[in-house]
């Protein structure tokens, strides 16, 4: 995937959506989309959108003063996720189909992102998703490969999101588990700390995929 002309407004709202974040007052927030705008115009658009991004984003962090602005955002994300973490983990014990009721909140998680987005309602989502299929629905195929698989890698993406994970990954036994963390600060994407804290590190090898880029 390639930038297109409609990336580049979500790019710049990116920005933004980190200054303030980072608590910057309207003059700060302004120094820092000119910033980005400038490192926009020097930058390879044929590249992917996760590299363009961090470019991007790399003279906005470093005018921050700060490696992770985005803390105390994932450790909200956290603590809300593993709030309703032990009722789930029943529901998915209880369930027909456990390791399918365990995807299905691993997809409603994916609501858990403060990075273009912002907001989001996770009550609502998780009702929402639960209450209906996949849109594409490849489950008996995912099943079939995972009986035949030796080794699974996992990538996570978001702080928050991960507590969904966990319900999938301690559910996928009998092969070994690589899960994938960021090994610097990116936007709110997940960590080793936020692997460990979920005791990840008991049940799967822990890596990093060795790039601070956004994507794989």
């Amino acid at each position: 995937m390639k930038v297109s002309s409609e990336c580049v407004p979500c790019l710049m709202r990116q920005v933004l959506s980190t200054a303030r974040i980072a608590g910057r007052d309207e003059d700060a927030r302004r120094a820092m989309m000119i910033e980005g705008l400038k490192a926009m115009a020097c930058l390879d658009l044929d590249r992917s959108p996760g590299e363009v991004c961090f470019d991007m984003l790399t003279p906005v962090y470093a005018m921050l003063g700060e490696s992770d602005p985005y803390r105390e955002v994932k450790a909200r994300q956290n603590k809300l996720a593993m709030s309703c973490l032990e009722a789930l983990e029943d529901r998915v014990d209880a369930a027909d189909d456990p390791m399918l009721f365990a995807l299905k909140l691993a997809a409603a998680g994916n609501v858990v992102d403060s990075g273009i987005r912002g907001g989001f309602d996770l009550d609502a989502t998780l009702k929402r998703v639960l209450e209906r299929p996949f849109a594409v629905n490849d489950y008996d195929k995912f099943c079939e490969k995972l009986a035949a698989a030796n080794n699974v890698m996992y990538i996570v993406d978001n702080a928050g999101e991960i507590v969904f994970d966990r319900l999938v990954l301690e559910r996928i036994r009998g092969v070994e588990l690589t899960c994938v963390v960021r090994y610097s600060p990116m936007l709110n994407d997940a960590m080793l700390e936020d692997a460990q804290m979920l005791g990840l590190d008991k049940i799967a090898r822990i890596i990093d995929p060795g790039i601070g880029t956004l994507g794989i």
